[in-house]
């Protein structure tokens, strides 16, 4: 006669047994279905011809493992890290932006009649038409110049050489009107 093993599993807190169908005895591994999670049990391989069963308590995965965990706080620690850095950044690039307009504004160094000169105030250029021929240096071009530009006219002027303005409003503003 041939041996046969079946393998039993008895859940330890419901008491109810799981019996495997006849294995041969070249069958070196079967899985159980339906385990419970989190549960122990009592293993034991049973043979037709052996007189004691072999038998192991063994316990199934718990719902929630250490290691699912730990790897759950990493992945919030880098989250944290990141927004932490965006939100640095972010400030950082406010303060730089605030300190760029905070410049722009009239400091309590500056004589009290300095809000009052159009050429001192940034916005001024937008609202004030600039007086033509105050920013010419220099003597004005002779009629005998062929290059030179005609009477009442302002020369081309170099955009290589062109002074950037100190502020991006005013950059903006120049552009705008272009």
């Amino acid at each position: 006669m041939t041996q046969v093993y079946h393998v039993e599993a008895l859940n330890l807190e419901t008491g109810v047994r799981l019996r495997s169908p006849a294995l041969s005895v070249n069958d070196s591994e079967y899985t159980l279905p339906d385990l419970a999670v989190d549960t122990a049990y009592e293993l034991c391989v049973v043979s037709t011809g052996a007189a004691r069963p072999a038998c192991a308590v063994l316990s199934t995965i718990p719902r929630v493992r250490v290691d699912s965990i730990i790897a759950l706080l990493i992945a919030l620690a880098i989250l944290g890290a990141v927004i932490l850095i965006a939100v640095v950044l972010w400030r950082c690039a406010v303060r730089r932006a605030g300190g760029a307009a905070g410049d722009d504004e009239p400091s309590e160094e500056k004589p009290p009649d300095a809000d009052d000169d159009p050429a001192l105030n940034e916005k001024s250029p937008l609202l004030v038409p600039a007086v033509a021929g105050t920013d010419q240096a220099g003597p004005p071009p002779s009629a005998a110049d062929p290059t030179a530009a005609p009477a009442g006219t302002e020369p081309p002027s170099d955009p290589g050489k062109q002074e950037q303005p100190q502020s991006l409003y005013l950059f903006l503003a120049g552009h705008a009107f272009k």
